[in-house]
């Protein structure tokens, strides 16, 4: 059981890298998709 701990917490780290690429992927499509909206905020 112990020998997982360090498993569980690498794959952690690598969800949490992946959802911050997917929010930043979201953010550059919304902006590229929606500079109008940008330049009028």
């Amino acid at each position: 059981m112990e020998e997982l701990i360090p498993n569980i917490a690498s794959y952690a780290s690598l969800l949490a890298s992946v959802k911050e690429r997917i929010r930043t992927a979201q953010v550059r499509a919304a902006v590229a998709g929606n500079p109008e909206l940008v330049l009028l905020h």
